[in-house]
């Protein structure tokens, strides 16, 4: 048994709150069964891996089975009496495996034999509520009654302990990452905790609401942590990443959010105990719609999904199993859009089918077509697109949710020497290891001499004979150009492939990459000046670069995501050039006009073009949003720029 940690202090970076639009939807097809036992009053629900629905009875000590072909039940009886089973979660051979809050143990049945079999908590009456498992070996669960994180290996039988760092915080629910490490909500207070799964030390985290019972918890395809905030009427969310939290107000501060889960599609859904409702948060719209249950007084406890994106869930106080069905509700929604359509062709707007639609009938995501006034991204989890109000755009690439849709790199055959134009000095290259498994790309002029240095960031696509063709060009009007690799050598040909290789790297190893970068330029060439320019993500990283590096004297930026706060800006003190397009939704003109005049105000020179008529990546040759005139007078200011403040 574990019981002591050090206390990890942790830094709040940002939060907001948000307040929704809410909508009464009769998009939904509910349904409900009722249980067979009286008064079974069921609290937690699974989709079993056999596709079975698994829920517990708390009041009957009872392990009910729901069959959704059949539409049949079965009940197992667990052997403690008492024993008040709470919550359950299925293994990967379809074993069922559950928490007994009245007799401090853990049951697991075998669905091949339907026996039961218990484990006793070290700590007695320890409460065991939710289990989760990080992996076939490991079942966590939250122990409320004693403030405890267990942690159970399911081949031996060994239970660990693990005490919350805050007296008496009640922890409730439970989920584990990726990386195997199990979150949990404590409902005394305001915060979240985690168990590390390397080192078992324990840390908390504070949410903004004060007393806010932080109830259930779960996790998205992003690696991003929902609460629910039971006393406040909210939900929140939470990116361990970045420890920035998000607060979403529901329709009522009475609302009492309870259960909570994630469908495939990343859509968060919680129960509303104290309104009888069920809500659904739609990440793409940032848009919370409530559903009224055909139950009275429907009290949810918990909700799970099945692989179809269907909600089901336990109807506590009317002793029902119930399901939210979005197979039905995805036939209304195309009802609704042939109203939509009528309506479009009525207003002369052209419309277009969903992407899923449009992907069923062969279209790929990147050539997904949205109705007008909506803008195509595609999901940074798993690639899928989603057409959304334009105003929503921004913020979901800000926080990382979405990406830009850029066409599948291809070597151009559109030779851009016209547009991109050469210098006076002829050029040499070489591949050079500086940064771990990264091999950077340095082209610099032939002739001996002292040269300027310029940091070269690649798109999201990586270190591609692109970027490579920009250094030499670069290169031969008079500079050392090192053109970095963010990607540890490998390139993304689709957008899938490239999706995956910005996920697979954290933003602070591409800050102490691109710094070594420029130690590399100094030790080497010792350059009088040295500026950085990068393109899409590697404009965002230019900026990025700057914030942390005072060695820099100009910063070039290419449409990439920027940073509008003075207090943070005021690192820079050196001039910016910025490059931008007016039809770029994900960077748009409102928040580049922002960037301006927070350089402005802090007095940092600069000069900003936003391009008219053009779209993100318009200055890729390889692209089909290249526009060869702007790309042309983007290159000559760049020139321009970097012979003023470098040379």
């Amino acid at each position: 048994m574990k019981l002591g940690f050090v206390f990890l202090s942790v830094v709040l970076i940002s939060f907001s709150s948000v307040l929704q639009v809410y909508a009464e939807s009769d998009s939904v097809t509910i349904h409900e069964w009722d249980i067979p036992t009286l008064d079974s009053a069921p609290h937690d629900i699974v989709v079993g891996t056999n596709g079975m629905i698994w829920f517990t009875e708390i009041n009957t000590n009872k392990i009910g089975m729901f069959n959704p072909d059949t539409k049949e039940f079965k009940e197992y009886d667990i052997p403690t009496p008492s024993s008040r089973p709470h919550g359950l979660v299925t293994d990967e051979s379809g074993n069922v495996w559950f928490t007994e809050v009245g007799a401090g143990k853990i049951g697991k049945l075998d669905i091949q034999t339907e026996t039961i079999t218990e484990y006793l908590t070290p700590t007695l009456n320890s409460g065991p509520h939710t289990p989760i498992f990080s992996d076939q070996n490991t079942l966590w669960f939250t122990e409320q009654s004693a403030s405890q994180i267990g942690k159970l290996d399911i081949n031996t039988g060994n239970i660990e302990e693990f005490k919350t760092l805050i007296p008496s915080a009640n922890p409730y629910g439970i989920i584990t990452d990726d990386d195997g490490n199990a979150w949990f909500a404590e409902l005394r207070g305001h915060h979240v905790g985690r168990v590390d799964a390397v080192t078992d030390e324990v840390t908390e985290y504070s949410l903004p609401t004060e007393n806010s019972g932080p109830r259930r918890i779960t996790i998205d395809s992003n690696g991003i942590l929902w609460i629910t905030q039971y006393n406040a009427g909210k939900i929140a969310s939470f990116d361990p990443n970045t420890n920035e939290i998000t607060e979403y107000d529901t329709s009522s501060d009475s609302s009492g959010p309870y259960a909570i889960w994630v469908d495939p599609y990343d859509n968060v859904w919680f129960s509303m105990t104290g309104i009888y409702k069920m809500g659904k948060l739609d990440q793409s719209t940032q848009k919370i719609e409530e559903y009224d249950m055909p139950s009275p007084q429907t009290h949810i406890k918990f909700i799970h999904s099945d692989d179809k994106g269907n909600i089901w869930f336990p109807n506590y106080n009317n002793n029902k199993i119930g399901v939210i069905m979005i197979d039905d509700a995805m036939q209304d929604t195309e009802a609704d859009m042939h109203d939509d359509q009528e309506m479009s062709e009525a207003q002369g707007i052209a419309y277009y089918p969903s992407p899923l639609k449009q992907i069923q009938e062969g279209v790929k995501p990147t050539s997904v077509t949205c109705t007008e006034g909506l803008e195509l991204v595609l999901k940074f989890s798993n690639g899928n697109p989603a057409c959304i109000k334009s105003a929503s755009a921004e913020k979901l690439i800000e926080r990382g949710w979405a990406i830009h849709v850029l066409p599948d790199y291809e070597k151009s055959e559109n030779n851009n020497s016209v547009i991109f134009t050469t210098g006076d000095y002829d050029v040499q290259t070489e591949s050079v290891n500086y940064f771990e498994n990264s091999k950077g790309y340095l082209a610099k002029p032939s002739a001996d001499g002292g040269y300027p240095g310029v940091i070269m960031i690649h798109e999201f696509w990586g270190l591609n004979d692109n970027i490579k063709q920009m250094a030499e060009k670069l290169a031969s009007h008079g500079y050392v150009v090192f053109a970095v690799d963010l990607y540890d050598g490998k390139v993304g040909t689709t957008t899938d492939e490239a999706r995956q290789l910005r996920s697979s790297f954290e933003q602070s190893q591409w800050t102490e990459n691109m710094n070594t970068a420029v130690s590399y330029i100094e030790e080497n060439y010792a350059p009088s000046s040295i500026g950085s320019i990068g393109w899409c993500f590697g404009g965002g990283q230019s900026l990025n670069l700057a914030l942390n590096n005072d060695d820099m004297n100009a910063t070039v930026i290419y449409y990439g995501q920027l940073v509008t706060d003075t207090e943070e800006l005021s690192k820079i003190n050196w001039p910016i050039l910025g490059i931008f397009a007016e039809l770029d939704n994900g960077i748009p003109p409102e928040t580049v006009k922002e960037f301006k005049s927070a350089l402005d105000e802090i007095e940092v020179e600069n000069d900003i073009t936003i391009y008219p008529g053009v779209n993100h990546a318009f200055a890729n040759p390889s692209g089909d949003r290249y526009a060869p005139n702007e790309s042309k007078d983007a290159w000559q200011k760049t020139l321009a720029f970097f012979e003023q403040n470098l040379n």
